[in-house]
Formats: structure tokens, C-alpha cells, sequence
């Protein structure tokens, strides 16, 4: 028996409703997006504050950089610039986000708004602080958002 059928009983009707309310199934929350720099040198880890992101409203980045994708090591000799833009728009926001770090070490951008419809780039900026002063980027593609 598919799980569709084992809910789609009238009684189980009301635990497919509060297992979808819950994220068990369905409508659960988009994953954090990561990757590796372009020039490969530090892994990025990123989720947005509401997720998804709403139209129009504002909303938070919070971003960690680690050595690499076991995430273990959580660098602190970095600094971060958190950007977005539309590249098929040549353009970016209408608002500059502030920047802090939280008690986690991450970085934390507020105040991004999105105002257009279409496909956004979030842009991270990562400089070297205990070494040459290199800065690598990541660029990760975002859709945003129904009206």
C-alpha cells in the first residue's frame, strides 16, 4: 500500500493534515544550499530567514564557511560580503543589508528584499584575513517568489 492510499481513508485524511502541517510530507521547508567557492577553496552553507523567500518582504541570510563539505570546521579567519543581484537584469537590490555575526560564528546579512519576480543570485564574497587577503566567490541561483 502507497502512502497515498494508506491517507487518502477519511479517517487518515486528518493525519495526512497534520503530518503535511508538521513537514513530514509535502510543503516541507526547502534545504540550506551549499557548495564550494568557484576558485574551490572554502565550502558555503546558506539558508534564508523566512524560507522561501516572500515577495516583496524582507528577509535574512546567515552563512557559514568551512574548510569543506564535512562542515567541521567552521572558519572564523574569513570575512564574508553577502550581495544578490539579477544578472539577466544587470542589476541588484534596492536595499543594503547590515551584516553581523551571531554566537554561532556565521555570518548574518538582514534587510534583503527582493522586488522583482525571476532569478536572483545570492553572492558571497569570502577574503582570506589570516593569510594573503585572496578573496573567492560563490554564486547560487535563488527563483523568486510568487506574487
Amino acid at each position: 500500500m502507497t502512502i497515498y492510499h494508506a491517507l487518502s481513508s477519511k479517517p487518515n485524511r486528518y493525519l495526512a493534515f497534520i503530518l503535511t502541517g508538521i513537514g513530514l510530507i509535502g510543503c516541507a521547508e526547502p534545504p540550506q544550499q551549499e557548495g564550494y567557492t568557484e576558485q574551490g577553496g572554502y565550502y558555503v552553507v546558506f539558508e534564508t530567514n523566512p524560507s522561501p523567500v516572500v515577495f516583496k518582504e524582507y528577509f535574512d541570510v546567515t552563512v557559514g564557511v568551512y574548510e569543506s563539505e564535512k562542515q567541521d570546521v567552521l572558519l572564523d579567519t574569513v570575512d564574508v560580503l553577502i550581495d544578490s543581484t539579477m544578472p539577466e537584469h544587470q542589476h541588484g537590490m534596492n536595499e543594503t543589508p547590515t551584516q553581523s555575526i551571531n554566537p554561532n560564528g556565521e555570518t548574518v546579512a538582514s534587510g534583503l528584499q527582493w522586488f522583482m519576480t525571476g532569478t536572483w543570485q545570492m553572492e558571497f564574497y569570502i577574503t582570506d584575513t589570516d593569510g594573503d587577503g585572496s578573496t573567492e566567490t560563490a554564486f547560487f541561483g535563488m527563483e523568486c517568489c510568487e506574487e
